[in-house]
């Protein structure tokens, strides 16, 4: 039921897709250690607890469109609160964990997530730092997941049947590093392209888009963003390990993206790959650039300032918000466009913005501030630009933190 690190064998029915891949790919580059809790294990869980009937009997409801979303997550996450994994479940993984140092990452690895199509992109559950006496109660916290109002959402909206989801774990030691990020490869105009963000100290920032980060885009050359800084995140010669292991992944997978760590001792170490849905924008190398493109499309609408999931959309109206939470974040459909003052272009607000192919613009500082509830603007998400229809522009440009860096002043 329990399958170990290293079995590149194992199917995406069996340790779902983050667990499948990682398999995979462990053999050719570092990844963390750990091991993948198997789909067979929720399979027990839910029989076992005797829960299976009454989730089946919700989905029917909602699939029916019976009760909302909302409404079928909050029933069946009371199913869960008393759910409670079998001990011989228990032992085996505590026999595993033995081997594992420090903290852990638990995360959710579903059979119906990181498709060729569809990314389900902060969809489910996933959770860091967890203690080892913690681990019971994060694995069913994820199994949870699997049912929430934004899974249920997303996977009808995408035609998924609900009754075939499963949920498989993935059980990680923490990376000790000072560096994350993402990565992006694919072919763009027949140019091998390598799209690199990096955040220092929180591995979430980059994918919950509640940082800003620099990005690196390397196709002929290396061109960075933000270009006035006098000390980037990375390093040259990280940038070249970082797509070294990237020419490595894609003889297993291409298209691609990925998260990765830069380990104290300057090891690169990938967190989970995944097949790449939508190709990215390139920000233009001689525009000063205001933001950044993660969606492309040009768009004309209506300003309207995000106030929560009840604030009122429609598809002529582009949503403005510093951040849109991960629990919200099914309320991006809702809209013709979107622009965030935080976050780059592989967080998972802009990457369900190119799954919907909707237009979206992201690290516009301040821009919630100078936008007008209710007036016509048009943005480009395919150079990151914003004009506003009914007065002068205001001149907007993207501000970031200086870092300075030091090798010796890195933990150790």
């Amino acid at each position: 039921m329990l399958i170990s690190r290293g079995n590149n064998k194992i199917t995406v029915d069996k340790a779902g897709a983050k667990g499948h891949m990682i398999a995979k790919i462990s053999s050719i580059v570092s990844t963390p250690h750990g091991f993948v809790i198997t789909t067979k294990v929720f399979d027990k869980f839910v029989v076992k607890n005797n829960i299976k009937s009454g989730i089946g009997n919700i989905l029917d409801e909602f699939t029916k469109n019976k009760i909302s979303a909302k409404r079928a997550a909050s029933t069946i996450k009371t199913l869960f609160k008393s759910a409670k994994l079998d001990n011989s479940i228990l032992q085996k993984i505590n026999e595993y964990i033995t081997s594992l140092n420090g903290k852990l990452a638990i995360r959710s690895s579903a059979n119906v997530e990181d498709s060729v199509d569809l990314s389900f992109a902060g969809i489910f559950d996933s959770f860091i730092n967890i203690k080892k006496k913690d681990i019971a109660k994060k694995i069913v916290g994820v199994y949870t997941s699997l049912f929430s109002s934004r899974s249920l959402e997303y996977m009808r909206q995408n035609s998924i049947q609900l009754k075939k989801a499963k949920m498989a774990v993935l059980i990680q030691e923490m990376v000790r590093g000072d560096k994350f990020g993402v990565a992006f490869y694919y072919i763009n105009n027949k140019k091998p392209t390598y799209i690199i963000e990096a955040t220092l100290k929180n591995p979430e920032g980059v994918t919950k888009g509640n940082k800003n980060t620099d990005t690196y885009v390397i196709q002929d050359t290396v061109i960075k963003y933000p270009k006035t800084l006098t000390c980037n995140i990375l390093f040259d010669f990280e940038i070249q390990k970082i797509k070294d292991t990237i020419n490595k992944i894609k003889k297993v997978i291409s298209p691609f993206d990925m998260e990765w760590a830069i380990k104290n001792d300057g090891t690169i170490v990938i967190l989970q790959v995944r097949p790449l849905t939508k190709k990215v924008p390139i920000p233009k190398a001689n525009l000063k650039l205001g933001a950044l493109p993660a969606s492309p499309g040009k768009i004309s609408g209506i300003a309207t300032l995000y106030k929560g999931i009840n604030t009122k959309a429609a598809i002529d109206r582009i949503l403005f918000a510093e951040e849109i939470p991960l629990e919200e974040i099914n309320i991006i459909k809702r809209f013709g466009g979107l622009v965030t003052e935080i976050g780059g272009l592989t967080n998972h607000a802009a990457i369900i913005s190119r799954e919907l192919h909707i237009p979206c613009i992201t690290g516009l500082n301040g821009i919630t501030k100078l936008i007008k509830d209710g007036e016509k603007v048009e943005i480009d998400g395919d150079i990151g630009n914003i004009k506003f229809l009914e007065r002068e522009s205001p001149k907007i440009e993207r501000t970031y933190v200086v870092h300075g860096i030091n090798p010796k002043g890195l933990s150790v």
